[in-house]
């Protein structure tokens, strides 16, 4: 059995897939089996997801198998986790002592190997069949979507303000509000954005999404209906005229 510690970034994405070296030396067919474990006290703890369990391979088997889970566990940020191999009679774990080089983003922290044989007691890796490569893929993910907030109607427009989602181990680049109906966009760094050429006395919802350098999240719900309105005219200036008895009446100019 071995393991292989790694601490995730402040923004981590989902583990995707594992890559270890493994040598089958029986003259049989055995098996591995790789799990995602907590760690507790420098070493693994319990198994938080089964990335593979009880893979066949062929005797004499010296290879780099990758494997990807069918389901891939979300990472918690700047947590240490391990990944353990485990396999029956004659399997053995191939590689260099220290740590793998990685172009994953965002790049985990890759700490101590440690092995056992009873999976018992824990150790630094020694002899030449007993040190593991394990190399973790920690993807990011498009954002969640963003929670909505109110939409304010103005003279053929509405400003829409929402909350930033998680961005899923890429920055948020920027957001766009999409109206319905006409579908009329605008697109901000930060909350709020104005939507502009709005039909007047025409009711619209708008919803949001996010986007970072892996894609959009899908739309936030919509907004509560709101409906752009002409802003009342003004007494810009007055004129004068006479009424039936003479009187001066006071009458707006843009009548």
């Amino acid at each position: 059995m071995v393991a292989q510690a790694f601490t995730t970034s402040a923004t981590p994405g989902t583990l995707t897939s594992v890559a270890a070296w493994l040598r089958n030396n029986a003259g049989s067919t055995g098996t591995y089996t790789v799990t995602l474990n907590a760690s507790a006290g420098g070493q693994p703890a319990a198994v938080l997801s089964t990335l593979a369990s009880s893979v066949s391979v062929v005797p004499y088997y010296d290879g780099t198998p990758v494997i990807t889970p069918g389901t891939a566990p979300a990472l918690s940020p700047n947590t240490t986790y391990f990944i353990e191999i485990s396999g029956s009679s004659g399997m053995v774990w191939k590689g260099g002592t220290s740590a793998p080089t990685t172009s994953v983003t965002p790049t985990p922290s890759f700490t101590s190997f440690a092995s056992s044989d009873s999976g018992a007691t824990w150790g630094s890796l020694t002899g030449v069949y007993r040190d593991a490569t394990i190399v973790v893929n920690e993807q990011a993910a498009v954002p969640d979507a963003p929670t909505i907030g109110t939409a304010t109607a103005g003279n053929t427009t509405a400003s829409v303000a929402w909350t930033a989602p998680a961005s899923n181990g890429s920055a948020i680049l920027d957001y766009t509000v999409t109206s319905s109906p006409d579908s009329i966009t605008c697109t901000a760094a930060l909350s709020p954005c104005v939507v502009q050429g709005l039909t007047n006395g025409r009711a619209y919802t708008f919803t949001v999404t996010a986007r970072n350098s892996i894609g959009s999240s899908v739309p936030s719900t919509a907004t509560a209906v709101t409906t752009p309105r002409t802003v009342p005219g003004s007494y810009r200036s007055q004129r004068s005229c006479r009424g039936w008895d003479g009187s001066p009446v006071l009458g707006r100019a843009d009548q």
